[in-house]
């Protein structure tokens, strides 16, 4: 099930993080290896704190597995941390829009964006 999703992203960010072939292709590579990795099990259960997942130190461990002297996930490791911090929802500029139609109406007209409202909207958020 992971195999898939992280597959699924792959192709879905592919062009916003400009990735080549044969960067698919090694990224691909380290999934399959890494859900065939038995040592994965060990590493998550030296990742809890308090019963929860710590992600970030989960990945920084799987980056940093050595085999013959060569980073095995590196790549994946990379691709695991920019999924972690991009946004699952729109929602953050949802509102800022929402802000700034309710603060520049037909009423106002006369606002200058470019020093009256945007001083608006930095006192607002």
């Amino acid at each position: 099930m992971v195999h898939n999703f992280v597959i699924f992203r792959l192709h879905r960010y592919r062009k916003v993080y400009k990735w080549s072939d044969d960067q698919l292709d090694q990224m691909r590579d380290e999934v399959v290896a890494l859900k065939l990795d038995k040592s994965l099990d060990d590493i998550a259960d030296g990742c809890r704190e308090d019963g929860c997942l710590n992600m970030f130190q989960l990945w920084e461990k799987v980056g940093s597995i050595m085999k013959a002297g060569k980073a095995c996930y590196s790549t994946i490791k990379c691709l695991a941390l920019l999924l972690l911090v991009t946004p699952h929802s729109n929602a953050q500029s949802e509102r800022i829009f929402s802000m700034v139609n309710k603060n520049l109406r037909a009423d106002r007209s006369c606002l200058d964006k470019d020093t009256t409202l945007n001083s608006i909207m930095i006192i607002k958020t």
